[in-house]
């Protein structure tokens, strides 16, 4: 597929391709991610450190959407690009093919456009503050990124590790072995962390929406864990997706072409995978 982006660099959209795909960026987002982490390890572990420190719980909560809405509003323009160019190639004589990729950009950017309007209040202003409202615009942008986006892009993924294996097996014997065989683990590297990922927020998702007890272990020392099955899936989610995203930054080198990066645990998918707070907040 011919990308666009590559042939005109000075563009608006490549410069907007470039800050996103920039290493700060990067860092913001496993900043705000591993204190959004913290938010809830401390939410879920220690009642009586709530109590004490609800305020400051409550300011570093604020802290990290403030950091996490810049990230978000380029994260969005960068799908918007992506998308036009995707569009753009699809009328072409061989792109009917990525219609699939437009299906997912298309779910993803509605999903992080209602995201960054809920985190703006607008969609709260606009429904009047009517939470069983605002709960179904946020359950639908979590489907239409959990179930359509994601799943999408777990399925280049694993045909990006078929077609690696597939050239693995056929160079075997060849000069280019062994940078095949390099290229088939970091394919399969993938694969496996966007299975496990899939895997835990598709749990989550579920889990969320059935009535499990919480059930209180006293730990000694006043540490009280209130362990809950939903809660404690969504804190390993956190901590995967938090080393998938590092390994990623300090191991991988960037996507060139950013019209067709769907491989991979998508970078904002922690931001709607339903990190409730058991007072109703989102970190």
């Amino acid at each position: 597929m011919l990308n666009n982006l590559k042939k005109k660099p000075n563009t608006f959209a490549q410069r907007v391709h470039d800050t996103h795909n920039h290493d700060i960026r990067k860092i913001i987002c496993i900043t705000t991610g591993l204190i959004a982490l913290l938010c809830k390890i401390s939410l879920q572990f220690c009642c009586e450190f709530i109590d004490n420190n609800r305020f400051n719980i409550y300011l570093i909560q604020n802290v990290a959407q403030l950091i996490k809405f810049p990230t978000s509003i380029l994260y969005i323009a960068h799908l918007a690009f992506t998308l036009h160019d995707l569009i753009k190639d699809y009328r072409g004589s061989n792109g009917k093919k990525e219609l699939a990729k437009i299906v997912s950009k298309s779910a993803n950017l509605a999903s992080s456009t209602i995201e960054a309007l809920i985190m703006l209040k607008v969609i709260h202003f606009l429904t009047r503050e009517n939470a069983n409202l605002i709960s179904y615009i946020h359950l639908t942008s979590t489907i239409l990124f959990l179930f359509i986006s994601e799943h999408i892009s777990y399925y280049y993924t694993y045909k990006k590790y078929q077609d690696a294996h597939k050239k693995y097996q056929d160079k075997k014997g060849t000069n280019e072995f062994t940078e095949c065989k390099k290229e088939l683990a970091k394919c399969k590297k993938a694969l496996i962390i966007s299975t496990l990922a899939l895997l835990l927020s598709l749990l989550n998702f579920i889990l969320k929406r059935v009535d499990i007890a919480t059930i209180p272990i006293n730990l000694s020392n006043g540490v009280i864990y209130n362990f809950n099955l939903s809660e404690t899936v969504g804190i390993i989610y956190n901590a995967v997706f938090l080393a998938f995203q590092l390994d990623k930054l300090f191991h991988q080198p960037i996507n060139n072409d950013p019209s067709t990066d769907l491989y991979g645990v998508d970078h904002n998918h922690h931001e709607r995978s339903n990190h409730d707070l058991p007072n109703g907040c989102r970190v």
